[in-house]
């Protein structure tokens, strides 16, 4: 029966055919012509839609595969978490090792190492317990050892760790193999943020003293945890690494799409610039402002601001101009922030009159500057024009013009702000002249011993926005932060009162109210914020966290990157 209604409609779909060839050769040669290109727009219409369908309603989905080319500029030396502070050394760092925290997309501050962080009710006493299926590189598991280990190299004063001042005052306490206190003789809430201390393996790095430590081989032959490690190093004929070949680690997760890493190191940021025009790295945040300004459109420019802020810091025991509120509030109205980030960072910063950077607290609102302003602002605080156009005023019973030095460093950054200052500062009819120190001869001769009129500086202020090392009364004197010198017992109370309050929203208010005592006085010039550039070869969207401390923690999210993708419909996505 079957076989009988198959053949049945064979016939009928046969004489279906038959009927529609009969009738086309009967028609005239136009008739055949015109159904013919009707037909093909149809079938090529309905192509197209299909086509178009697919496109529109498929997802690009991140496939494992594919190796990262990236230029860094230096040469690595110690790859070490404890000693780490070049750029390049604090790159790899974050590729190849993991702290207890880490952070997520948004900056915030997620467990790694770590299964939990417990603290106690009096804010002193972190405790600490490790997640239990963690492993170095060597596939040797990574207990609480390797934690006070690290953290006890951190604190050795012969070792001369630059993050030994984070870990002051702190007792550690091991419990068992997985588990340890971190204890604080004060609370102090942003401790947190020093977490995401990369641990080093105990069982490599044992039994090295101070002295030797520095030369171990693993600082640039380095074992971590960290989402990739070491397949391959590439040396110079002069014995000098050129390349470091990572590999994914299967043992961390999640584990990263990207297969592999290819870390390019270049002697300055023409070398790296003309290895990204060619191809030979794909990704690189060792171009300057102007050289990621001036590359074409081929190219995927990620920005985010960084927790640092540039001003200019007024010393009114060495000037009394700077004595004078109505000087200092007049040249920083005298200062076009927007023109001058446009001019000396080619656009890449954010303007502030204030020490909150941008994207990390409460926002702040920067009024409108001009020459007008500040003319106003200096009448009415007793300034006098002199007939020369330059300005002066009886101060302390003495007639002081309206001059000032500005110290800074001499680099190229600090010196083009400066020039940039003292041109607005002379139109206005003020003397400037400018000191340029370099970068060890500043610390020394100049702010350590508070030695200055008007001090260019950037601050880093960090994640955390604790103030308190730069602006309490208590750190005036070297080796304080509070360059400003200044003094007042409201705002010490916030910043006091912010370091031992949990509460989010308090904190905020704390930070605002801070903020608004500070900028009434007009104790700095702040000027702007810069901001962190990654550029890229690829097409393919990036994934680097908000909130960065530092660029190399773009890094954090470097297992969410990917290279390869394909197309699927959304019923076959997880």
């Amino acid at each position: 029966m079957k076989l009988l209604r198959r053949r049945a409609s064979d016939t009928l779909r046969k004489g279906l055919f038959d009927r529609l060839f009969t009738y086309l050769h009967h028609r005239s040669p136009f008739d055949r012509t015109l159904l013919g290109a009707l037909l093909a727009i149809f079938v090529i219409g309905g192509l197209l839609w299909l086509w178009q369908y697919n496109a529109t309603h498929q997802a690009i989905v991140p496939t494992a595969g594919g190796t990262l080319q990236e230029g860094i500029v230096g040469a690595p030396r110690f790859v070490n978490p404890v000693l780490a502070i070049t750029r390049a050394d604090q790159d790899m760092s974050s590729l190849l090792y993991r702290g207890l925290y880490t952070i997520d997309r948004s900056g915030e501050l997620v467990p790694d190492l770590a299964e939990s962080v417990t603290v106690s009710e009096d804010g002193r006493t972190y405790n600490v317990r490790l997640k239990e299926d963690q492993y170095w590189h060597d596939g040797v598991a990574i207990t609480a050892e390797d934690v006070v280990y690290t953290i006890g190299l951190v604190q050795d004063p012969e070792l001369k760790s630059p993050v030994r001042g984070n870990w002051n005052d702190v007792t550690i306490e091991p419990i068992d193999t997985f588990e340890l206190n971190i204890v604080l003789e004060e609370p102090y809430v942003p401790f947190s943020e020093n977490l995401t201390l990369g641990i080093l393996p105990r069982h490599l790095w044992q039994g090295l003293s101070a002295d030797e430590f520095p030369f171990s081989q693993y600082n640039t032959e380095p074992v971590g945890s960290g989402p990739y490690q070491i397949a391959n190093i590439v040396r110079s004929d002069a014995g000098l690494i050129e390349q470091y070949q990572l590999e994914r680690f299967d043992r961390y997760e999640p584990i990263p799409n990207i297969a592999a890493v290819t870390v390019h190191f270049f002697a300055d940021e023409a070398a790296a610039r003309a290895a990204l025009e060619r191809g030979d790295i794909t990704h690189t945040a060792a171009l300057g402002n102007q050289s990621v300004a001036s590359l074409s459109d081929a190219y995927q420019v990620y920005r985010k601001p960084l927790p640092r802020v540039f001003a200019l810091y007024p010393n009114q025991n060495r000037s009394a101009v700077m004595r004078d509120s109505a000087a200092r509030k007049a040249l920083s109205q005298a200062i076009d922030r927007e023109a001058l980030i446009a001019e000396v960072l080619a656009g890449f910063g954010q303007a502030t009159e204030s020490p909150l950077p941008a994207g990390f607290g409460p926002e702040t609102s920067t009024g409108t500057s001009s020459a007008e302003q500040a003319v106003t602002t200096l009448l009415s605080g007793g300034w006098v024009q002199t007939e020369a156009g330059g300005w002066e005023k009886e101060i302390d019973e003495e007639t002081v013009p309206l001059a000032i030095t500005i110290t800074t460093a001499n680099t190229e950054l600090f010196d083009a702000t400066a020039q940039f200052i003292s041109e607005a500062w002379g139109a206005l009819g003020v003397e400037v002249s400018v000191a340029l120190y370099e970068q060890a001869d500043l610390v020394q001769a100049v702010i350590r011993p508070r030695d200055y009129q008007l001090l260019l500086f950037g601050t880093e202020v960090g994640r955390a926005l604790d103030y308190y090392p730069f602006w309490h009364s208590s750190q005036r004197e070297d080796p304080g932060l509070n360059i400003a010198l200044y003094t007042s017992i409201t705002t010490d109370d916030y910043l006091e009162d912010y370091r031992v309050t949990e509460d989010a929203a308090a904190r905020t208010e704390l930070l605002v109210q801070f903020v608004a005592e500070l900028t009434s006085e007009t104790p700095a010039i702040f000027l702007f914020n810069p901001e962190f550039s990654y550029v890229t070869r690829s097409d393919t969207p990036l994934t680097i966290p908000d909130r960065l401390n530092r660029p190399s923690e773009r890094f954090a999210t470097i297992y969410d990157w990917h290279i390869e993708s394909e197309s699927l419909w959304p019923i076959f996505i997880e």
